[in-house]
């Protein structure tokens, strides 16, 4: 099973993946961060010229090779479609079921026959495992592909975080449960500034051009359109290190799925 978690920068992706992925356990859950597949800079660019690289756009990752790893973690065997279907609303607890382009109107998230995400075939049976891939380093701080790699081993669910992992369908069809993280424009704001000066050495200057020349219309052509597309949105305003509302019955819903595809 292949989560996709996606959303604007500050929304709150990664705490959610992190959490999602300690509360299923290391023996079932392993991350994958888009972020690592960004492109290597071109041969001969300088500090300041990769600095003012526009890294919000679709082409500035290698998703290709993204598609073929979570391929191969995925394994031969896939499994039953995951389908919004009627049922009790999640809703009250901050998620809201969005695949019909219609937040307001509430859906539970349970699998059912039929065929699968992306045009993927259904197959009963045990699923066969994937296998471990290795994927590519990348610093925020050289603005570079480094040497080196990301061991990620096979587990049977997979959880993918990404600003952009919805803006290609080559890839929003590698995903059995698309998950859109939302905050206001303000909160994600003050939540990049903190991340880029004290983790990435930035100016805060520099963050600010950069979100007022880059981010805030990559949000819009790129990242907002696609909220539509999942099949759970989580409002996320919070900055006291809590979960956001809903995560506890988001957790049920996966380990719930996970215990029917390992007996399928």
């Amino acid at each position: 099973m292949i989560v996709g978690i996606c959303g604007g920068t500050g929304s709150g992706k990664t705490f959610l993946a992190e959490r999602l992925a300690r509360a299923l356990g290391a023996e079932v859950a392993v991350r994958v961060e888009q972020d690592w597949y960004y492109r290597p800079a071109e041969a001969g660019t300088t500090a300041e010229e990769r600095l003012r690289r526009n890294y919000d756009v679709p082409e500035a990752l290698d998703n290709d090779r993204l598609v073929r790893d979570l391929t191969a973690l995925r394994g031969p065997v896939e499994t039953r479609a995951l389908r919004p279907s009627p049922g009790p609303s999640l809703e009250g607890r901050g998620v809201g079921a969005g695949t019909l382009g219609v937040p307001t109107e509430t859906r539970a998230l349970r699998p059912s026959p039929g065929p699968s995400l992306g045009g993927r075939g259904v197959q009963s049976g045990t699923p066969e495992q994937g296998h471990a891939i290795q994927a590519p380093k990348y610093s925020f701080e050289v603005c570079d592909r480094v040497p080196g790699y990301h061991a990620v081993p096979w587990r049977p669910v997979v959880i993918v975080e990404g600003i952009l992992i919805f803006a290609r369908e080559a890839l929003r069809k590698v995903f059995d449960l698309k998950v859109f993280v939302e905050a206001d424009e303000e909160v994600r704001i003050g939540r990049r500034l903190e991340r880029d000066v004290a983790q990435r050495g930035r100016d805060r200057q520099e963050v600010l051009r950069r979100y007022a020349e880059q981010v805030r219309e990559a949000y819009t052509l790129h990242i907002e359109p696609y909220r539509r597309e999942a099949d759970v949105v989580v409002h996320n305003n919070r900055n006291d290190q809590g979960l956001p509302a809903g995560f506890d019955a988001l957790v049920a819903w996966i380990r719930a799925r996970h215990a029917v595809t390992a007996t399928e």
